[in-house]
């Protein structure tokens, strides 16, 4: 270390004893480095292709980076070498012959040069959670924020949510000019990877609930889906999953809760946004389809249409960010199904007590054996849920307990906290412009 003369050398060959020099390495030291041998600037990693303010910005050395825009700044010989040496841009190509725009043109370039694979410092400081560094090279360096790499078309904000950064991200959509979070009818928070993968498909698939909460909050839109397979938190993701689809397969409460509360909060405030529940992948799955499949049989009832979600979150739990717990939810859904089942169980002995014949309730209308859709065929019909008690002969532990299908034996009834007599989701697939109490699935 006290060798300046054998430091930059040694940290460009990328041996353990150059990283170990780079975090403890002192700014006066480094420059004095970078003064008597500039080259070291412009070396690259045999492997990697990585320069030296690469490795700084990946070690979140702010401190050194700008102290080399201030030598930039200060020296025209090193700004001039930068802009005249190898690769880098001729000086004769350079418009402009002042001091201080030769050295911002030098400070551009050295400051956003690309290593093997496309990778840029501005990805590395938001892959390594370094927010100040981040925006120093925004302001600074004026880094493009829309530039990806060659592996999976990762640009900062990818890595940022790959890697659970919250601050970066933060960084990244509050630093960046809002005219340039556009691009034509594109959104920067809501860019793509190769296989359509967007920040917040990648803050699901890490259960990041930080970077997941943040993106919400800056308008990430949560019913996107992946235009290819792919593999996220160790689980395969099918073409055509959103990220709740993600959230089930790998199995995450919390940020399950996070996205749906975000979504309660949005249609509560007016928001036209479809149901994230209801959405399909490409295996022609609903993230509760994708939960009960791995095993997880809680999280697929949370995330199941019939679930009454405004129900769940009190109003003052919408003003706030954090989620209710599972436990308080899962306690929620058991209230409404016992509250269901005993309001169908009074109305039930109230008409056999007041002329009904042999026991039973007349059934007319939607109300038939196959719930209030009336719809022999609908996929939601076979799936096991938190069912309602079919009929007051029904009574017992059976009553409370699961059933092949929300309304299955039985007569329909109201779920808690609506105006209709059946769910929103059998309107996706069933015909119910018939008054008849026969119809049939559309499909």
């Amino acid at each position: 270390m006290g060798n300046s003369g054998s430091w930059p050398a040694a940290v460009c060959l990328g041996s353990g004893e150059a990283e170990r020099a780079m975090k403890s390495i002192q700014v006066d030291e480094a420059m004095r480095s970078v003064a008597t041998r500039p080259e070291v600037l412009l070396r690259r990693k045999r492997a990697s292709g990585r320069t030296l303010v690469h490795e700084w910005a990946s070690l979140g050395r702010k401190d050194l980076l700008e102290a080399l825009i201030a030598a930039l700044q200060a020296d025209n010989a090193l700004s001039s070498y930068i802009l005249t040496n190898g690769k880098m841009v001729c000086e004769t190509a350079v418009p402009g012959s002042t001091t201080a725009y030769r050295s911002k043109v030098a400070c551009q370039r050295l400051l956003n040069q690309v290593s093997t694979g496309g990778i840029t410092p501005l990805m590395l400081s938001a892959a390594y959670g370094h927010p100040d560094v981040t925006k120093l090279l925004l302001l600074k360096a004026r880094s493009d924020p829309w530039l990806s790499d060659d592996n999976q078309a990762f640009n900062p904000l990818h890595h940022a949510a790959h890697g659970g950064h919250a601050s970066c991200i933060t960084t990244l959509l509050t630093t960046i000019p809002p005219a340039a979070l556009m691009h034509g009818n594109r959104r920067y928070i809501d860019s793509r990877s190769y296989a359509g993968l967007t920040a917040l498909h990648l803050a699901a698939g890490g259960a990041h609930e930080l970077a997941l909460g943040t993106l919400l909050q800056h308008g990430a839109d949560m019913n996107l889906r992946t235009t290819g397979e792919t593999v996220l938190g160790g689980k395969e993701i099918p073409c055509k999953s959103t990220a709740l689809h993600i959230l089930a397969a790998v199995g995450d409460d919390c940020c399950t809760l996070i996205l749906l509360k975000h979504y309660v909060t949005q249609i509560s405030g007016g928001a036209l946004i479809s149901d994230p529940r209801c959405i399909k992948n490409d295996n022609g799955q609903m993230p509760f389809a994708v939960a009960r499949t791995m095993g997880r049989e809680g999280l697929s009832d949370l995330l199941h249409p019939h679930t009454d979600l405004r129900a769940l979150f009190l109003p003052s739990d919408l003003q706030s960010f954090g989620p209710l717990s599972l436990s308080q939810l899962a306690a929620a859904v058991v209230q409404q199904t016992l509250t269901a089942n005993l309001q169908r169980l009074a109305d039930s002995a109230k008409s056999m007590g007041t002329g009904g014949t042999g026991g039973t309730t007349e059934k007319t209308g939607a109300q038939n054996d196959h719930g209030p859709c009336g719809c022999d065929q609908c996929e939601l019909n076979n799936m096991p849920i938190m069912a309602y008690a079919p009929s007051a002969s029904a009574a017992g532990p059976a009553a409370f307990g699961e059933h092949r299908g929300p309304y299955a034996g039985g007569a329909g009834g109201k779920v808690k906290g609506s105006s209709q007599d059946a769910c929103h989701a059998c309107d996706l697939c069933c015909d119910r412009s018939s008054s008849s109490s026969s119809r049939s699935c559309s499909r």
